[in-house]
């Protein structure tokens, strides 16, 4: 499946792709981790919208 995004990818002109995973989906990021993916530490804020 990672090998048809990148080559659509490819296909748009993309120089790389990008997608979250939760920080505790550790099978996952195992998985990426051998694709050979770059895992970056994000901040993710949320701000309440009183009603």
């Amino acid at each position: 499946m990672m090998d048809a995004v990148a080559a659509g990818a490819r296909l748009l002109g993309l120089a790389e792709v990008q997608w979250r995973s939760p920080v505790w989906n550790e099978g996952a990021v195992r998985c990426y981790d051998r694709l050979g993916a770059h895992a970056e530490e994000k901040l993710r804020c949320t701000l309440s919208v009183p009603g």
